[in-house]
């Protein structure tokens, strides 16, 4: 059976001044772009992400999602008379992907109405989320004080990587605090459950802002669930802030050495 599932790694870098570089003008088409690569990003004197950096780790959970999706289309779709094993395989792998990248859409609407909220109080009218968008509405409007930014890039000069972050922000009861928005689903008992990346990117994210007014006071996780409407806050703790900056430097000196950067 030939290569069914192609393996494709997604980084992202930046300038130095915290401009995005997520494209490159290609030499032998000019005016087209392709995704920035390593080597480009060698040559230009770019600075991966936090996201970049942390693709080194394994991701059991995303992995086994993505398994219970191919398990999941292999099951329900219909046999073809005369399909080889090979073309069934193809298909079945393009149904599971499909069921990825609609996840992965849903995920990207609810981000955006989430900063398009935070940033000017813009309500979404896509009436695919905007059911589910609603708690976080709410809770928002009850916590904020002031949005001190959105989607703004930060950088750290010293560790070598920059990042977007998704929200910094004065709550009533939490302080300041970076922010990240997650689109979630809960588990059978209805528990959110966060993962060791969430702290790791978090506190890459808090370091990279330190020297920025008003200091950041906590990390926040805001888990919007993409089942049914309903919201999950999870402050992690000073202790787990400082364990995750010093799991992060460990991690990205790793990927530097890995990758001759």
């Amino acid at each position: 059976m030939s290569q069914i599932i192609q393996h494709t790694e997604a980084s992202h870098y930046y300038w130095p001044d915290g401009g995005p570089c997520y494209e490159v003008e290609m030499k032998s088409k000019p005016g087209e772009y392709r995704s920035t690569t390593l080597a480009d990003a060698r040559k230009l004197g770019l600075i991966p992400s936090v996201t970049t950096k942390l693709s080194i780790l394994d991701n059991p959970f995303l992995d086994s999602w993505r398994v219970e999706q191919a398990i999941i289309a292999a099951l329900t779709l219909p046999t073809s008379d005369g399909e080889s094993i090979d073309d069934r395989a193809r298909r079945i792998a393009e149904d599971s992907s499909k069921q990825v990248a609609d996840a992965m859409k849903l995920g990207t609407l609810i981000h955006t109405a989430a900063e398009n909220y935070v940033l000017r109080r813009e309500v979404t009218n896509d009436p695919t989320i905007r059911h589910l968008f609603e708690p976080f509405r709410q809770w928002w409007d009850s916590e904020c004080i002031e949005t001190i930014y959105s989607e703004k890039s930060v950088v750290h000069h010293g560790e070598g990587y920059a990042g977007r972050v998704d929200c910094k922000a004065r709550l009533k009861s939490y302080g300041v605090a970076i922010i990240d928005f997650k689109t979630r689903k809960p588990s059978s008992k209805g528990k959110f459950q966060v993962y060791d990346k969430d702290i790791l990117q978090l506190s890459a994210y808090r370091e990279a802002d330190a020297l920025s007014l008003p200091k950041a006071d906590t990390c926040l996780s805001i888990l919007i669930n993409s089942q049914e409407p309903g919201v999950h806050i999870h402050q992690w703790s000073q202790e787990e802030i400082q364990h995750g900056w010093e799991c992060f430097q460990l991690i990205s000196k790793l990927w530097a050495k890995m990758k001759k950067f």
